[in-house]
């Protein structure tokens, strides 16, 4: 987190997340979501009260204010609710805890005021969503091969290489804007995903199959032409959209990009949702494997890699109607047990 927007904080509140950025060793992305859910509590109870101040009912009155519900149709979904209390609460149970204590209060006014979250499907790209893209991407490249002029995708052969690595791979696209070239290994097909830039902050392989050695062999290629210096950003449309006066490629760019993506394809497209899919599909193939798949996905709980599943309808049909036929021929060879019998 940069330090000017946690001096927009009261003092007080600003020397407690110091003192937790410097025991946990926070990474400033953590420290700037805390300060951001201080801030909109603040917003609401007053910037001049302090944390051991804050009571349940106040918690309770807020979250009345800001939820959505049937009096207040206009709220924040029950998700955003209760990311603000899982990072207060533990906000308040660092400062209890800590010696000498920070927070003087018993509990934490956060514990238990979470809300109950709909479970809404699951963010899988459609059925042959994949070849459906690629489609799209092929009309673009061809439309810059007669016109000479970018498409509203171009460069298309570098986007096209991230789309096959989100496809092929399932990396998250902070891990993807921070590869550089010594992390890729041609010969060994794989990509190191350095733990700084994983999300549990454990380094992890990802394999680079045969459909995909092409592309990132293509990529590394262009780069290397490039002057792309082996501790460069890999994944950086700057260096072949010359349109553009940014250094590095951000989150921002690549967002930007997958909403043109998702006007032409006709549907939402984003890296988060080829995650999903990845997790989907490895699943639901043959020879799917839950702990395998959480491997690939670089999760710590397993939990975390069956939220990311969605199972199709025709795969429930299809389990269901199994359990028939199996009752129906168990049923049959009682019947043909019972006739021999007799």
């Amino acid at each position: 987190m940069t330090s000017q927007k946690m001096h927009q904080l009261p003092y007080v509140w600003q020397d407690l997340l110091e003192v937790m950025a410097m025991e946990r060793w926070l990474k400033p992305k953590t420290l700037q979501t805390y300060s951001g859910a201080i801030a909109q509590l603040l917003r609401f109870v007053g910037a001049e009260r302090i944390p051991s101040s804050i009571e349940r009912s106040d918690v309770l009155e807020w979250r009345r204010a800001v939820a959505r519900h049937a009096g207040n149709p206009g709220g924040i979904a029950e998700r955003s609710w209760n990311s603000y209390c899982r990072q207060l609460h533990a906000i308040y149970n660092f400062g209890i805890k800590s010696e000498p204590r920070l927070i003087e209060c018993e509990v934490s006014p956060f514990s238990g005021v979470q809300l109950r979250e709909p479970i809404k499907p699951k963010k899988t790209l459609p059925d042959n969503g994949i070849f459906h893209i690629r489609e799209v991407m092929e009309e673009c490249r061809r439309w810059e091969v007669v016109h000479q002029k970018p498409s509203q995708l171009y460069p298309v052969w570098f986007w096209r290489v991230v789309i096959e690595t989100f496809y092929w791979t399932g990396i998250r696209l902070s891990q993807l804007l921070g590869i550089r070239p010594e992390h890729v290994n041609l010969k060994r097909q794989f990509i190191v995903g350095v733990a700084e830039h994983e999300k549990n902050g454990r380094e992890h392989y990802y394999p680079i199959v045969g459909e995909l050695l092409p592309w990132i062999s293509m990529l590394m290629s262009s780069a290397s032409l490039a002057g792309v210096q082996r501790d460069n950003q890999l994944f950086n449309v700057n260096i072949w959209n010359h349109r553009t006066r940014k250094t590095t490629m951000d989150v921002d760019q690549v967002e930007k990009w997958f909403q043109r993506l998702s006007r032409l394809a006709g549907y939402p497209v984003s890296p988060h949702r080829f995650r999903h899919t990845f997790a989907t599909e490895l699943l639901a193939s043959g020879q799917g494997d839950v702990v395998k798949t959480q491997v690939a996905l670089n999760h710590r709980d397993i939990k975390s890699t069956l939220d990311y599943v969605s199972v199709p309808r025709d795969a429930v049909r299809r389990y269901v109607e199994q359990r028939h036929t199996q009752a129906t021929h168990h049923s049959y060879d009682l019947l043909k047990l019972r006739r021999d019998t007799v």
